[in-house]
């Protein structure tokens, strides 16, 4: 009889336990996400969103501004922001760098000096060489090797790289496909970019214009693509903001990444 009751009470925990973690499995899958976000890519890039999921118990908070990402994830009882980490360590060694500070004076104004002196020989060579180069049949300024290559070069870089993939028109119906998917099914309040390109080939220029209306990119409600084929630009903004939840998002890009051909590519 006490066996039979124990037995009773064990199965009762089970259920209740498959219970609780089906709710919670649940509220995470469809729980909403809202989302609001907006950047642009100029002369500069900036950009910022904000996310709150699971009833606003979980945040997000990202800020690109300057080329520094700044972020702050805010989850009951904890935050966590890479500008606080850095202000927590600071005021850490605060105590201690306080000790040192009349040592570390003597010792500054030491390398300072030093410093000095150490600047005023490198700029004197640094005029010298610069009156060197001035003259006829010496090389100024870096090799085309050396010099940090631009935003453009870089996204030719890549769009060169994607052309040559083989199938590429099946990877770029798949990713439309599935972004088309996603759109549809998030909640958008406010959906809108805008986007200018050109590149120094204005071949490059146009397959890729004619690959963005192929495929579908161009069709898509919000989208507006221009290409400039006289010049090499690239500019861009984007505003948005809806809300929708886990498998809204998750699904589609599972779809992607299993497609036969991305994986090829990927892996």
């Amino acid at each position: 009889m006490i066996f039979l009751t124990f037995l009773k009470i064990m199965g009762f925990i089970i259920i209740l336990i498959l219970v609780i973690t089906v709710l919670l499995l649940l509220t995470v899958l469809f729980a909403p996400i809202h989302f609001c976000g907006n950047g642009y890519v100029y002369d500069k890039k900036e950009g910022k969103l904000n996310v709150r999921w699971l009833f606003g118990l979980i945040r997000l908070r990202a800020v690109f501004k300057e080329n520094k990402f700044n972020y702050t994830l805010s989850y009951p009882f904890k935050a966590i922001s890479d500008g606080k980490k850095g202000k927590k360590k600071s005021e850490k060694k605060k105590g201690s760098e306080n000790k040192k500070t009349s040592a570390k004076k003597e010792v500054k104004h030491f390398e300072r000096n030093s410093f000095e002196a150490e600047r005023n020989s490198f700029e004197a060579e640094k005029a010298f060489s610069e009156t060197k180069k001035d003259k006829p049949g010496n090389k100024a300024g870096k090799t085309e090797a050396e010099k940090p290559k631009s935003r453009l070069s870089s996204l030719k870089d890549n769009i060169t790289v994607l052309m040559s993939v083989e199938n590429k028109g099946d990877i770029i119906n798949c990713f439309v496909k599935n972004i088309k998917c996603m759109l549809k099914k998030l909640k958008l309040e406010v959906f809108k970019t805008d986007i200018l390109f050109g590149f120094e080939d204005p071949s490059l220029t146009g397959e890729l214009l004619g690959f963005s209306y192929l495929s579908g990119i161009a069709f898509v409600k919000g989208v507006n693509i221009q290409a400039d084929f006289n010049k090499q630009i690239f500019e861009a903004d984007l505003n948005i903001k809806g809300k929708g939840n886990l498998l809204n998002i998750a699904v589609p890009a599972v779809k992607f990444i299993l497609n036969k051909n991305v994986r090829k590519v990927i892996f």
